[in-house]
C-alpha cells in the first residue's frame, strides 16, 4: 500500500510537470522569420537595403560578425561585436 501511494505521488508530480511545461510556452511562428537570407548573408527581415545606426548603449550587441555567417550555429568572430542598439532609419 505504502509503495503504490509512493508510485501514485510520483506519477502525479510527473503529469503536472508536464502539464506545466506545455502550460507557460507558445508556438514559434515561422511564418514570420526575424533573419532572412540574403546572397549568402544573414539580415534583419524586412530591413534589406536599409540604412541602420547603432546608437550608443554599451551593454548591447547592435551587430556582430559569425563564423560562416551562420546565426544558427552562433559563433561570434573574435573582436567584431559592435556595441550600440540596431536602430533602422
Amino acid at each position: 500500500m505504502k509503495n503504490s501511494v509512493k508510485n501514485l505521488l510520483r506519477g502525479g508530480v510527473f503529469v503536472l510537470a508536464a502539464v506545466f511545461a506545455f502550460a507557460f510556452t507558445q508556438p514559434i511562428d515561422n511564418s514570420n522569420p526575424k533573419f532572412t537570407e540574403n546572397n549568402g548573408e544573414w539580415v534583419l527581415a524586412g530591413q534589406l537595403g536599409v540604412n541602420y545606426r547603432c546608437a550608443d548603449v554599451p551593454t548591447m550587441i547592435c551587430t556582430v560578425e559569425l563564423v560562416d555567417n551562420d546565426p544558427i550555429l552562433g559563433e561570434v568572430v573574435e573582436n567584431s561585436e559592435v556595441f550600440g542598439e540596431y536602430t533602422p532609419l
